[in-house]
């Protein structure tokens, strides 16, 4: 799950809630991280950019839609760890989404190229604050790179 702690602004309150187009027979869950495909919510996996947080547990259906929020980027939010790796999980570095869009896994996000040419960006998710954590399923408090 990916929560709203806070913002830049010291706020934990989300923007303006959207209604986006669902995809089909997908398994949307509150707080999972969504990003647009197609011209369609999905499910936010691997080193993608996630645009959205769902706010609601349902399935897709074609023509329907999901209530969700859009991610700025003072946005900090708390996740769990699908796997734990000293290497590629601390503070400063990015990482990448599991395959369920609710927590972060221990592979290193791929840096890809910016809008600028002496600029690099990430995707996925930057750890912030470990939390203490030192194994799968801990807390851990992050940024969705966008």
């Amino acid at each position: 799950m990916f929560k709203l702690l806070k913002n830049d602004y010291g706020s934990n309150n989300v923007g303006e809630t959207e209604l986006m187009p669902a995809t089909n027979s997908v398994a949307y869950k509150k707080h999972m991280a969504l990003a647009i495909s197609s011209g369609a919510m999905v499910i936010a996996s691997g080193d993608v950019t996630a645009t959205h947080i769902c706010l609601e547990d349902k399935t897709g259906a074609s023509g329907g839609t999901v209530l969700c929020y859009p991610i700025s980027n003072g946005m900090i939010f708390e996740t769990k760890l699908q796997g734990y790796s000293a290497t590629t999980q601390k503070p400063g570095l990015s990482v990448t989404f599991h395959t369920d869009g609710l927590q972060i896994t221990s592979t290193a996000a791929v840096m890809a190229a910016a809008t600028t040419s002496t600029t690099l960006a990430a995707k996925g998710a930057y750890i912030v604050d470990m939390c203490s954590a030192s194994a799968a399923g801990d807390k851990v408090r992050v940024r969705l790179l966008r």
